[in-house]
């Protein structure tokens, strides 16, 4: 299991900090073997604790009929696998529970509702036809009994075409004009497409929706065993569950030194090292480092009572960031708005973002962003010709830094100081 790299700086282990200096001659190599056998009995109780963890969260490299098939993150294979589960007519089991999980929840996001919460869970859904890969749209559902068009788009690892969900949208109204229509933009972390008509959700809330449809059903075991299979699919390989994250981050503030010493001694991250270059000389800070992203802000924009962001679902108290995004054989750069804090949050955010879009001339629906949880600005694409080791994604940082307007730095910085903020101070922007 691939361990979060730490988020504050190592603690220095205790062992260490009372032992004798080792000598200028003495390699790299032979200090960190020494480090290991200083901290054996610390590793070997995270080794035992990291077991525990595989078996609870069935972690471990167990058969999975999707894995088998190679589905991991095959956008085409999920959507169908979903349009199968929620089309009431197939003999899955579920009847319409799932259907009426994942409805609840989009209806629960969409401002203004398009279909009452007390509706949806009242309606006969029975009735309901779903396509797959019909009119363009991932998934389609004809709900008769709510006169209601409900359409999933689905990314994994694909990003949104300019203007596809508006252009969807517009789509649906007018092949089903006597319907109405509620669209989902499915993202792996529930981001905020361009068109927020579109509620957003994230494949953590459709695992949450099926745990639940199961739970309610009494499915035949093979289809108890493909959904099982399911799940734990998406939650290793695409998003983990709360309670696995929950389990991470108690392992983790148990056994930090341990933990630390294994992302110390361990694997080099390419997209650090090369973020390191890039970040030598020029006014910018470190918010995050990830395995495939790396956010960054200008030092100008962390100034003191800065508006806030919720850290729980964003790498940094700063509510907006720059970011690098590996991404199979493209590199991207992206502007990006996240979840403000406190109960004004949302005015905040929805006036910060339509102060961005409105100072960079972009397009944006700016309806509903006062509910979303991310908002992207702007984006700078590369392709990547060759293995991102560390030299082509220096490289590449470069590249895509000379895209952005040069007054990017001071356009943000007075995006954010029109936005008006609480009487309290604002931390410090979090780094790692």
């Amino acid at each position: 299991m691939t361990m979060p790299p730490p988020q504050a700086t190592p603690t220095p282990h205790p062992v260490a900090s009372i032992a004798p200096p080792v000598p200028a001659a003495t390699s790299a190599g032979a200090a960190a073997d020494q480090d290991l056998i200083d901290n054996e009995p610390a590793l070997l109780a995270m080794l035992g604790d990291l077991k525990k963890l595989q078996a609870e969260f069935n972690l471990r490299n167990d058969f999975n009929m999707f894995d088998a098939v190679g589905m991991q993150r095959q956008e085409i294979r999920h959507s169908r696998f979903l349009a199968y589960l929620l089309d009431p007519r197939n003999p899955h089991g579920l009847g319409s529970e799932f259907l009426r999980a994942v409805l609840a929840q989009a209806v629960s996001t969409n401002r203004p509702p398009n279909v009452s919460a007390l509706r949806v869970e009242t309606a006969n859904l029975d009735l309901s036809t779903v396509y797959c890969e019909r009119d363009h749209f991932d998934v389609s559902v004809e709900i008769p009994s709510l006169k209601l068009l409900f359409v999933i788009e689905n990314k994994i690892d694909a990003l949104e075409s300019q203007n596809q969900l508006n252009n969807y949208r517009d789509h649906a109204l007018l092949r089903y004009k006597d319907f109405n229509f509620l669209g989902v933009f499915l993202t792996v972390n529930g981001y905020q497409g361009d068109d927020t008509a579109w509620s957003a959700m994230g494949y953590g809330t459709i695992i949450a929706a099926l745990k639940r449809a199961r739970e309610y059903s009494s499915l035949p075991p093979d289809t108890d065993m493909a959904i099982r299979h399911y799940i734990s699919l998406v939650e290793r390989n695409i998003v983990a569950s709360q309670p696995l994250i929950d389990a991470c981050k108690a392992l983790y503030k148990q056994h930090r030194t341990a933990i630390d010493l294994v992302v110390t001694h361990g694997q080099q991250s390419a997209l650090k090292e090369a973020f390191l270059r890039f970040a030598d000389g020029k006014p910018i800070k470190t918010a995050s480092v990830r395995s495939t992203t790396v956010y960054f802000f200008f030092n100008s924009w962390g100034y003191e009572g800065h508006p806030n962001a919720i850290t729980g679902a964003w790498p940094s108290t700063l509510p907006v960031l720059l970011w690098f995004q590996l991404d199979a054989n493209r590199f991207f750069l992206r502007l990006e708005v996240g979840p403000f804090e406190g109960t004004d949050g949302g005015t905040q955010r929805a006036a910060l973002v339509e102060s961005l879009r409105t100072r960079f001339k972009v397009r944006g629906n700016a309806k509903d962003t006062s509910t979303a949880t991310f908002t992207k600005i702007l984006k700078w694409e590369e392709k990547l010709a060759g293995e991102p080791d560390e030299n082509l994604l220096f490289a590449t940082m470069e590249k895509l830094w000379k895209k952005p307007d040069k007054a990017l730095e001071t356009i943000v910085e007075d995006a954010l100081k029109t936005v008006p903020v609480s009487s309290s101070v604002s931390a410090s922007p979090t780094a790692p």
